[in-house]
């Protein structure tokens, strides 16, 4: 009653699936067709509430299943600045902006994004740092936001600071000084965009801010307590940095217990297709246009492998739209705005392709573009196998992709 704010004589003998629908099938599915526990992270009426969804076996059969619920409490403004604000940090709090970004905001219709959104719901529950890494464009940053939201530091602010392109006095600045980024998220949380690019006397206030909960600037005298929780983007597996000397032990170990990596968009057919289907009507409803786009079209856009992600597909469908010259958008159009926009991601379209149908069969524009698309990546596998040997694992962490995505498409390319 206290979670739904509604009473029992309403609630009872209401299906579940209706008065909770951010549940989602797939938790049903593993409690009632599998028989396995679920635990997940969920907002009712503004209430952050870990669950936990536990099938009841009768005879062998699942007869029903039971959730039970456990209310997380938000962190108050007294609690923050209890832990230690600094003088003036509060005038600049406001300078912040409010994270409006939740889980439910994130395409998941496929089923590596809706693990990918589970574990980082998991994650919101703890207070240490978070790891994100993905391709440029993916969904880091939404993540970051929604992990953020979904805590007890979700009524606190949200910054987010780049590190690449700074020097080290104007990483140092940015972050951890008088002004930083590290004391206006006092009671908040602080997203260090690639965190590998920080230099080693950073890296080392970075430890510091997470470790021990201390901030300095250029004076190591001054040292202020902070309460902030760290997340950080990356570009390849906090390992492999390590290896590469990008990133220090300390950090490594500190850092890397709740890292997620974050699937590029090729990989979720299914969010490909609805991200592609939104961004192109939100384009023609803003330009007041009526666009359709052909079957052949449509199996082009999916097929390319968008290494921009989110942020390609965007600017992408603002160009087609802007420039389409008649209603029908066929394949034709939209193979020739790819290669015109992307030559060096799109290579071999751009000629020399054999003729479909010398051998008799018919062979059509998207099937051509995928084998040519496919071919790029089998090269890129086979390259990266052959640098290191042969080894899977360590091919796997160069390409940023689990070793069960590598085998597949290994095998899909007939690499051995």
């Amino acid at each position: 009653e206290d979670i739904m704010g509604r009473p029992q004589a309403e609630l009872k003998g209401q299906d579940i699936r209706r008065l909770t629908p951010m549940i989602g099938d797939e938790a049903f599915q593993r409690v009632f067709d599998e028989g396995k526990d679920y635990s997940l992270f969920l907002e009712w009426n503004q209430t952050p509430v870990f669950a936990v969804m536990a099938p009841v076996v009768i005879e062998g059969r699942v007869d029903g299943a039971i959730v039970t619920c456990h209310k997380m409490k938000k962190k108050s403004e007294t609690q923050s600045r209890a832990a230690g604000k600094p003088d003036g940090a509060g005038k600049d709090r406001g300078r912040a902006l409010p994270p409006l970004v939740r889980f439910g905001d994130i395409i998941q219709r496929s089923k590596t994004m809706q693990d990918c959104v589970r574990m980082a719901s998991l994650f919101a529950l703890s207070e240490h740092p978070v790891v994100l890494r993905g391709e440029p464009g993916t969904e880091k940053r939404m993540l970051a936001e929604s992990i953020h939201n979904s805590s007890r530091r979700g009524n606190g602010p949200f910054l987010d600071v780049p590190c690449e392109g700074l020097s080290e006095e104007e990483q140092r600045n940015m972050i951890f000084g008088e002004r930083g980024a590290a004391l206006q998220a006092q009671g908040g949380t602080l997203l260090v965009r690639d965190v590998e690019e920080l230099t080693a006397a950073n890296q080392y206030r970075l430890y510091q801010l997470i470790r021990f909960r201390v901030c300095h600037g250029a004076d190591i005298a001054r040292l202020r307590k902070v309460d902030v929780r760290v997340m950080a983007t990356v570009r390849q597996p906090l390992i492999r940095l390590m290896e590469q000397g990008k990133i220090s032990q300390d950090l490594y170990y500190l850092m890397s217990g709740l890292e997620l990596s974050v699937p590029p968009l090729r990989e979720r057919r299914e969010d490909l297709q609805q991200k592609l289907e939104e961004t192109l009507k939100d384009c023609c409803e803003r330009y007041s246009r009526y666009h359709v786009l052909t079957s052949g079209a449509r199996e082009i856009l999916l097929a390319y492998p968008w290494y921009g992600n989110l942020f390609q597909i965007e600017s992408f469908c603002e160009r087609l739209i802007l420039t389409a010259g008649k209603r029908s958008i066929d394949e034709i159009a939209v193979r020739k705005l790819l290669e015109e926009l992307y030559p060096e991601l799109y290579p071999e379209l751009s000629g020399g392709r054999p003729d479909p149908k010398a051998d008799g069969g018919t062979t059509d524009l998207a099937e051509a573009a995928f084998c040519d698309l496919a071919g790029e990546d089998a090269r890129r596998i086979a390259e990266t196998l052959r640098k290191y040997g042969g080894s899977r694992e360590k091919t796997a962490r160069e390409l940023g992709i689990s070793k069960a995505t590598l085998w597949r498409r290994m095998n899909k390319y007939g690499i051995r």
